[in-house]
């Protein structure tokens, strides 16, 4: 049985053997890229309980608000299958902030990872939210995911998590 997986927030990066979600925003409507990519909200998923094998969110949580955070992994937490995966990456607040104290990090990237400036001219996603990798792997265990693995990218974490 083929296994499903989602990839939220894809953007541009379309995977292979995934359902690949996204919101753009266009003039104020939303746009499913001619079917490429399934436009759903991310804090919303249109998928039964249990029902996903997989959950792929890169650069997509620090796009959601502090005060809908939790819901946002509890709405995550519910459509995966137990045992299902949720492979995260957010940028690393700590890491960001030592990188600029430390005088290796410009203040152009330093407003990059803080505010996410508009990358493109049709499509508006500032941040909203920060984590460290200490603060997200709490929070994932508050939603009853054990966290397997944490990993650094750059000034970026990665965690993989599965669901209890």
């Amino acid at each position: 049985m083929k296994k499903l997986k989602l990839n939220l927030g894809c953007g541009g990066k379309i995977l292979p053997n995934y359902i690949n979600i996204d919101t753009k925003v266009l003039d104020g409507s939303l746009v499913d890229l001619d079917g490429i990519v399934v436009a759903m909200d991310v804090t919303d998923l249109k998928f039964s309980n249990e029902s996903v094998d997989e959950i792929l969110a890169e650069s997509v949580l620090e796009h959601i608000s502090p005060f809908d955070t939790q819901e946002t992994l509890w709405e995550w937490w519910r459509v995966l299958k137990s045992g299902g995966v949720l492979n995260i990456l957010v940028p690393d607040f700590n890491m960001i902030a030592e990188a600029w104290l430390a005088g290796n990090l410009s203040r152009k990237w330093l407003l990059r990872y803080l505010y996410c400036p508009v990358l493109h001219s049709n499509r508006q996603m500032p941040h909203l939210n920060m984590f460290d990798a200490m603060t997200l792997k709490k929070l994932l265990e508050e939603e009853d995911f054990t966290v397997g693995s944490i990993e650094h990218e750059g000034l970026n974490v990665r965690m993989i998590a599965v669901k209890n």
